[in-house]
């Protein structure tokens, strides 16, 4: 049965090294929606249309039997049960990339597309660690060390 993982991090946690680390399945990202739909990663307009795309996406290929990572931040519990919802029938992963806030902000600034770091600030304010009772099938902690 097709698998979905769900990263969940800051910007700059490294999850994106991370999802390129799955030698299987399918990497689908946010940040190239944005780039693929408004010809600007950096855009943060229209997040509906964005991740509609990225979910009908993750979809078509969970039915055409591909496991699928989504890289995206997936920091609120409130969002990820839109997720678990969208994807009954699926098992579904949740990796939590456990980078500390200081570095998250160090790797951003060496980013192509940086984020400003009092929205960093404010994502990791709302970060909610998710629980099976949300609906995932496993949860994995990845140690940002992992991730060299």
């Amino acid at each position: 049965m097709s698998k979905l993982i769900i990263l969940m991090g800051l910007p700059g946690s490294g999850k994106s090294t991370y999802a390129n680390q799955f030698d299987h399945g399918v990497v689908l990202s946010s940040d190239t929606i944005r780039k693929e739909l408004f010809n600007d990663v950096q855009f943060q307009g229209n997040n509906k249309l964005v991740f509609d795309t990225l979910y009908r996406r993750a979809k078509e290929y969970l039915e055409r039997g591909y496991d699928v990572v989504i890289d995206s931040t997936h920091l609120e519990a409130h969002r990820r049960l839109q997720v678990i919802n969208l994807f009954r029938g699926y098992e579904k992963e949740i990796h939590v990339i456990h980078t500390p806030v200081d570095e998250c902000k160090r790797r951003n600034r060496e980013r192509e597309r940086v984020v400003p770091e009092y929205v960093i600030d404010q994502m990791a304010e709302k970060m909610e660690y998710p629980t099976y009772k949300e609906g995932w099938s496993k949860i994995v902690d990845v140690n940002p060390n992992q991730l060299d």
